[in-house]
């Protein structure tokens, strides 16, 4: 049975409306608590996309759910989200110029992510790292000592056609189940809506499906609680 994370990126818009976010984040926070939530994701500042360190110390501090850092593949950054101690740190890709996130290019950077690796398992944090659905990003990152992989979902989600649709949830599959057998934890995210996180559900190697801007325009209009119900149901119907 699939479990849902949360990437807490989303609510940050509606935090900047606060001159002290704390209680904001705070309350968010205390509904989450209560919720089929078992995973909270939150980006360490970069250019302004994420959170300050201060703010991911509090979140870490505060809530009893797993904790899971996105950084990009900058010393600076990683230094930073290893020291604020997450249960896991997840290395993501830069942005494109339409603001979309791309995955990590693992072969360019092999000897960056090596290093990471170390640093990591020596803070005893779980070591993650975005990719695409490819067999050879699979291979590379489990030789380097990887524990979980994030299957970027963002060719699943904008599908034009049902039948590229069948074929990237194939891939999604392929990879969930080798990345398994290899004894490597599986989270999936990238535009995961009501109309799609069924079939995303119905991968069972798959542990996390973390859901982003779709879920938080869903509870604009439906409330938090209730949209975690909504996607939970749907998940694992």
């Amino acid at each position: 049975m699939a479990k849902i994370g949360i990437n807490l990126d989303g609510f940050k818009p509606i935090l900047n409306l606060f001159e002290n976010p704390i209680p904001a984040m705070n309350k968010l926070l205390a509904i989450l608590e209560m919720e089929r939530v078992s995973m909270l994701a939150v980006s360490l500042e970069q250019n302004q996309i994420g959170y300050s360190d201060q703010m991911i110390d509090f979140i870490n501090k505060v809530s009893e759910k797993v904790i899971n850092v996105y950084v990009e593949l900058n010393p600076e950054i990683i230094h930073k989200g290893i020291q604020l101690q997450p249960k896991m740190l997840t290395l993501i890709g830069t942005t494109d110029q339409d603001g979309k996130r791309k995955s990590v290019h693992i072969q360019e950077f092999s000897d960056e992510l090596k290093e990471t690796i170390s640093e990591l398992k020596a803070h005893e944090i779980i070591a993650g790292i975005n990719i695409e659905p490819e067999v050879a990003a699979l291979k590379r990152i489990h030789k380097m000592g990887f524990e979980y992989i994030e299957l970027n979902a963002l060719h699943f989600s904008s599908a034009i056609d049902f039948n590229d649709e069948m074929n990237e949830l194939h891939r999604l599959k392929e990879i969930a189940n080798m990345a398994t057998n290899l004894g490597m934890g599986v989270n999936v995210r990238g535009d995961i809506g009501e109309d799609n996180i069924k079939e995303i559900g119905q991968i069972t190697s798959i542990e996390e499906v973390i859901l982003e801007e779709r879920f938080f325009k869903h509870a604009i209009f439906k409330g938090l609680s209730a949209s975690v119900e909504d996607f939970y149901r749907l998940l694992n119907d």
